[in-house]
């Protein structure tokens, strides 16, 4: 079901608390309104953040699906004069959605404001049922689903395409690395990719070449988890389908191998991934 624009979402406000649902609804507004006020002591921790918000999951009364609740709270003060990051979250996801792009699906948000300024904040998606992040698929761990070195290379293929597709439509991530990558998978043929944690987004007139470079760069960080040589594949059909000349390419090759490296090297270990 195509999702309306924000401005045509119900609202209900109690308070310094506005709640927004795509649609109205009581049993999801009073989802929201325990989730703000008085938690579900089953929901768990995905994980909690430094800048002072957390991200909670799990199952709630008249749900079919598992809830994730992703919460901002503002400690910086150069936040608090721009939309709270839930809003953006979810202007960026509408927009990605209507170019073709896939993200968890929307199921609410909620802001409070204290003398105008949105101090808190939370986005809420329904669960992917069938995805999985996309560094469990191309290096499988333990108990995981198996797939075939051919299957593999589709889906870093997939990624890659819709990376590029990303990239060509100005798009910018802001946190493009494995984790934030979620694929559906029925066979080689027929796989979804998902984008996740879309609050640090952006849409230019034209992409500027740092910011293409600062996504690729957080996809190459995670070499743990990726094989140097889905690594090498994905930069390979990348560089085919974007939008860049080689002159450009070659430049965006180098930083990313400096990029990377000097990345590793902190850690300890020696590195180059091309």
């Amino acid at each position: 079901m195509k999702m309306p624009p924000l401005k045509d979402w119900f609202r209900h406000t109690e308070g310094s608390v506005t709640y927004y649902l795509p649609t109205e609804s009581t049993e999801h507004l009073d989802i929201l309104k325990t989730y703000w006020n008085n938690p579900w002591p089953t929901l768990q921790v995905a994980r909690e953040h430094k800048w002072g918000g957390n991200v909670l999951f799990g199952e709630v009364p008249n749900m079919s699906t598992e809830l994730y609740f992703k919460r901002f709270k503002i400690t910086n003060p150069r936040y608090i004069h721009k939309p709270s990051r839930a809003k953006t979250t979810v202007t960026n996801e509408l927009y990605m959605q209507s170019l073709g792009f896939h993200t968890p699906p929307l199921f609410g948000l909620i802001e409070k404001r204290v003398g105008g300024v949105r101090v808190d904040s939370a986005v809420i998606h329904h669960a992917l049922t069938d995805a999985y992040p996309a560094y469990s698929w191309i290096n499988p761990p333990d108990g995981f689903r198996q797939i075939s070195q051919c299957e593999r290379d589709a889906f870093v293929k997939a990624i890659a395409q819709s990376t590029a597709d990303f990239h060509r439509a100005s798009l910018f991530h802001g946190d493009m690395h494995v984790g934030n990558i979620m694929c559906g998978f029925v066979d080689a043929s027929d796989i979804t990719i998902y984008w996740l944690d879309n609050e640090e987004g952006k849409k230019y007139s034209t992409l500027p070449f740092t910011k293409r470079a600062n996504d690729l760069k957080h996809l190459f960080r995670f070499t743990h988890l990726v094989p140097k040589e889905e690594q090498q594949l994905f930069w390979n059909t990348y560089k085919e389908l974007c939008d860049l000349d080689e002159q450009e390419i070659n430049t965006l090759s180098q930083q990313l191998n400096h990029e990377t490296s000097k990345f590793w090297r902190k850690k300890g270990i020696d590195y180059s991934w091309d």
